[in-house]
């Protein structure tokens, strides 16, 4: 589910009552996008981009007032670690939390990384991936 587009950034959800696989969707999901924009090894991409994925507990509902505008979004702790890591993903990168990759139960190609992350207090384990 994409909920906005904020700037140069796309905000999705797999939720996993519609998408039991939801950590491993988000990674298909997101190496399939850089794939797409041309982000691969040895390659010049027409966009340049990277992903951040991440699990958790979000809470989601309408936010707004009933007499105005009202969005559907998710909210939580979970929801800025996602939001941050997709921040410190360097182009051509998947940066993903290390419970987004156990929860996917798949064995990617990745680099280990412990970034820091805003808002964060303790830094957090992360696999790299990239596409080939």
């Amino acid at each position: 589910m994409i909920d906005r587009f904020m700037g140069d950034q796309i905000v999705g959800y797999f939720v996993p009552l519609y998408a039991p696989a939801h950590a491993r969707s988000a990674i298909e999901a997101g190496l399939a996008l850089l794939r797409a924009s041309g982000n691969v090894a040895g390659q010049e991409a027409w966009i340049p981009i990277g992903v951040g994925v991440h699990t958790g507990e979000a809470f989601v509902g309408t936010v707004g007032r009933a007499s105005g505008l009202l969005e559907l979004t998710a909210i939580g702790e979970d929801v800025n670690v996602a939001a941050r890591l997709a921040s410190v993903a360097a182009a051509g990168e998947l940066v993903c939390s290390e419970d987004a990759y156990v929860a996917a139960g798949a064995d990617y190609p990745a680099e280990r990384r412990e970034v820091t992350l805003k808002g964060v207090s303790s830094p957090v384990p992360v696999r790299v991936m990239r596409t080939n």
